[in-house]
C-alpha cells in the first residue's frame, strides 16, 4: 500500500497528470503528500503552515564569462555565466547560470504564503519530502532555498538549516546583549531625571 496520495486523498496518477498547471493560478493540478496514517508516525519538525518567499541568494563573485566552446555547445540552453566549484564540491566541477537566473538573483519578494494542513505536515514529517513550493505573490514554484519558515525564519531548504541554527544562537544572544544595553540606557536616563527633580526641589 502506498505512503502517499494526493491532497484531495485520490491517488497519485502514474501519468502524473496532477503536475499540470493551471494558467490561472500557476498551481498544479494537485499536489502530493503523505498519507495520515503515515503522518501520523510523528513529526520531526514543527507543523508551519506559513513561509516568506525571500528570493534566490545574490550570484558568487567567482562566475566568469563562457569560453568559445562553452558558447558552441550551451548557448542553445541560455547559459550566460559559468561558476567555478573548489575541491570540496568534487566531482562536481560548477555551475552554468542563465541570464534568467542572473536577472533574478539576489532579488527579494517577501510575500507570505500559506499552505494546506496536510502539506505542511508532510514537510514535518519528512523534511526532505519536497524540492520546492509555491510563491502565491509570484504566481509559481521555487525551489526551497529561496523560502524561510514563518514565524521563526528557519530556512526550508534541510540542507541550509544546521548552518542558519548555528547563526540563529549568536543572532540571538545579540539581540538580548542590545535590549539589555537599551534597557540600561532607559534606567540611567530615569535615575538623571528623577535626581534632577530633587535638586530643583
Amino acid at each position: 500500500m502506498s505512503n502517499v496520495q494526493l491532497t484531495d486523498g485520490s491517488p497519485v496518477p502514474a501519468d502524473r497528470s496532477h503536475t499540470e498547471i493551471n494558467p490561472a493560478t500557476g498551481m498544479q493540478k494537485g499536489y502530493i503528500v503523505l498519507t495520515a496514517d503515515e503522518r501520523a508516525k510523528g513529526f520531526v519538525k514543527p507543523v508551519r503552515r506559513s513561509y516568506i518567499h525571500v528570493g534566490p541568494p545574490s550570484a558568487p563573485s567567482n562566475l566568469r564569462d563562457l569560453t568559445p566552446d562553452e558558447h558552441e555547445r550551451y548557448d542553445q540552453y541560455g547559459y550566460a555565466k559559468f561558476e567555478p566549484y573548489g575541491d570540496e564540491q568534487s566531482p562536481v566541477t560548477g555551475k552554468f547560470w542563465t541570464q534568467a537566473e542572473l536577472n533574478r538573483a539576489g532579488k527579494r519578494c517577501g510575500s507570505l504564503t500559506t499552505m494546506g494542513t496536510s502539506l505542511a505536515e508532510t514537510y514535518a514529517r519528512d523534511p526532505h519530502f519536497y524540492s520546492g513550493t509555491f510563491c502565491c505573490a509570484c504566481g509559481t514554484h521555487f525551489p526551497l532555498n529561496e523560502f524561510t519558515w514563518e514565524p521563526d525564519g528557519e530556512p526550508m531548504d534541510p540542507s541550509l538549516q544546521e548552518a542558519w541554527h548555528a547563526t540563529e544562537g549568536v543572532r540571538k544572544a545579540k539581540e538580548q546583549e542590545e535590549r539589555r544595553q537599551r534597557r540600561i540606557a532607559e534606567l540611567e536616563r530615569e535615575l538623571t531625571a528623577l535626581k534632577s527633580e530633587t535638586t530643583t526641589r
